[in-house]
């Protein structure tokens, strides 16, 4: 870890109450003049910091991603994880899979602030503007036996239980990838596997979300059917918030056995069940009732005569029939 990102953790920690730059040099086995000097730069890349009389200095709220702004609203189980932040990068789930290709430990977190070749499902383009966050976690483990579907509905759950915690609302769930909220899309999740061409099997799964936190304008294209979480109100809480938040539910879930109860949570949040829906099916478009979410995360579909179908969230894309 560099001076400056020492001295910003040391910040943070100490908050509101304030912090000298004597105690930090001492903790950090610096030099004032190193802590100055960090304090300048992390002034010049936006961070709030004020003079706090004898204590030195105070560090205000700033909705700048950082590791150590994430890491601060982390349970001490994870707060040694690895956290990459970018201001902006080409794709978060890009750098995951090469980052995992070369060996990036499980729970690897890369965040940034925006993306010049975001993308979604079946490479759709995913508009990634600044200020937003787009997220991507390494996960080595076997999350519920590589079954991305079910591993794409925990981060549902996990970012639905986050948003609701730090915004005060309550997120909806479309099968299997989207949340909305007040009926517009506000975040998007794409669960990629690395595969390991030795053995042919996933040694990795990469889960990346695209979260509109404060997005205030959207291109005419999306104006009808994408939100985002604080519209209009300035935000109490900061992106490092969410994060903190999002990843202590998601390794919380991942970590649990109990699917069945992750399932009715998830079913609980659903605005597809009950509707009809638009799709295609070896190469059919059909429509019917979707009915249910099984326990592999498919969801079931009522077809007009009767019959029922199961579809698998990595070859389906399903619309609502308004």
């Amino acid at each position: 870890m560099d001076t400056k990102s020492q001295v910003l953790r040391c910040l943070i920690e100490n908050g509101e109450a304030g912090v000298s730059g004597e105690r930090i040099a001492e903790a950090l086995g610096l030099s004032r003049t190193a802590v100055w000097q960090a304090v300048q730069k992390l002034k010049e890349a936006g961070h709030q910091i004020e003079s706090a009389g004898n204590k030195g200095y105070r560090y205000r709220k700033t909705d700048i991603l950082s590791p150590e702004g994430i890491r601060f609203y982390l349970p001490d189980p994870w707060k040694g994880i690895d956290i990459f932040c970018y201001d902006s990068i080409s794709s978060t789930n890009k750098e995951a899979k090469i980052m995992a290709i070369r060996g990036a430990k499980d729970k690897t977190v890369l965040a940034a602030n925006r993306q010049t070749e975001g993308y979604g499902r079946f490479s759709r383009e995913f508009w990634s503007p600044p200020g937003s966050i787009y997220t991507s976690v390494i996960l080595r483990a076997d999350p519920v036996g590589k079954n991305t579907a079910l591993v794409t509905i925990k981060n549902a759950v996990a970012m639905k239980r986050a948003i609701d915690m730090i915004a005060g609302v309550d997120v909806q769930i479309k099968w299997v990838n989207d949340l909305y909220l007040r009926e517009k899309k506000i975040a998007g999740i794409l669960t990629e596997g690395v595969m390991d061409y030795e053995s042919g099997s996933i040694s990795a799964v990469i889960v990346g979300t695209g979260i509109n936190f404060a997005v205030r304008e959207f291109p005419e294209a999306l104006r009808d059917i994408a939100g985002s979480i604080f519209p209009k109100a300035q935000p109490e809480a900061i992106r490092n918030e969410l994060m903190g938040a999002y990843l202590k539910e998601f390794f919380s879930i991942l970590d649990a056995e109990d699917t069945a109860a992750l399932i009715a949570e998830y079913k609980a949040a659903s605005f597809v069940l009950g509707k009809t829906v638009r799709f295609v099916l070896d190469n059919k478009p059909l429509k019917g009732k979707a009915v249910d979410i099984d326990k592999e995360g498919e969801l079931v579909v009522e077809l007009p005569d009767g019959r029922r179908v199961s579809l698998f969230s990595g070859e389906i894309s399903v619309k609502i029939e308004n």
